[in-house]
């Protein structure tokens, strides 16, 4: 999938769009459409165009929008082609999957309407407490893992421990360190 987001940094860099312009013009589709998921932080754009990762669809919805593409030119990109059908050599899914599917399909309704969202004070301390040139990536990772991996698998209680658990472990380490570098200075009288 890495020639995907080649294609998509190809796409950006003729219209002359920097991350950051994508990342701007993202949010504010996010911030129209009252979704954050449209959302496409720089971390996040990286990952797309040089480590092979798979948007999701609002963000590929987004993308679509602030490249002016179709996102069938998109998802054509990711080898998704809607006009030629189901083949019959892809599988079908079994009946007694059904239940569970429209256990996963009424979370991920949930999850559409904004119903399930990372902690807001769990986030505010990350962007409080971490560095600054880690933030991004680190929360861009958590969020994706939270929304792609966790939180559908283990449903919303997991999904919050598992994400307060990363917090920690992302924060107590800067923590300890900045009071044991107060403790020296006053130890020093610096």
């Amino acid at each position: 999938m890495v020639s995907a987001g080649n294609n998509l940094r190809v796409v950006r860099e003729k219209l002359g769009l920097t991350m950051r312009d994508v990342e701007t013009a993202s949010e504010a589709i996010a911030r129209a459409r009252g979704n954050e998921e449209f959302f496409v932080p720089i971390s996040r754009l990286t990952d797309f165009e040089t480590r092979g990762v798979i948007p999701s669809i609002y963000r590929l919805s987004s993308l679509a929008t602030v490249y002016r593409i179709q996102p069938r030119e998109i998802f054509s990109m990711y080898g998704v082609n809607f006009d030629s059908g189901q083949h019959s050599s892809e599988p079908k899914i079994p009946p007694v999957v059904q239940d569970d599917k429209q256990m996963v399909g009424a979370l991920h309704r949930e999850v559409k309407q904004g119903n399930v969202a990372l902690p807001v004070v769990g986030c505010y301390l990350l962007d409080l407490l971490l560095p600054r040139k880690h933030r991004e990536s680190l929360v861009g990772d958590i969020e994706q893992d939270f929304r792609t991996n966790i939180l559908p698998r283990y449903g919303r209680t997991a999904a919050s421990v598992w994400f307060w658990k990363q917090v920690v472990i992302e924060i107590v380490p800067g923590l300890y360190l900045r009071i044991a570098a107060g403790f020296v200075k006053r130890l020093l009288g610096a």
